[in-house]
């Protein structure tokens, strides 16, 4: 019974938290993240690790950022893959 309160309420605060669901190159480093509720913030990549099905992205300011293969079309998963190759 405790394992399943757990399991819905954890399943309840990843529901609601804010979502990034649009990434651009703004100028000299920077990048903006736009999330579902509009909230709009620029911040510099510090790395970017490739692991074949996903692409996790570290910021300075910002949490971790991962992208998965099915969540992209194909040519912006390419254009993720060589992203991933210059940082």
């Amino acid at each position: 019974m405790l394992a399943t309160l757990i399991i819905i309420l954890s399943y309840l605060h990843f529901f609601y938290q804010d979502r990034v669901v649009q990434l651009e190159y703004f100028a000299n480093g920077q990048w903006t993240l736009i999330t579902q509720k509009q909230n709009i913030t620029t911040d510099s990549i510090q790395k970017i690790i490739d692991h074949g099905v996903y692409v996790v992205i570290f910021f300075v300011k910002q949490p971790p950022l991962v992208i998965w293969s099915d969540q992209l079309a194909a040519a912006d998963w390419k254009r993720v893959k060589v992203l991933a190759k210059l940082y």
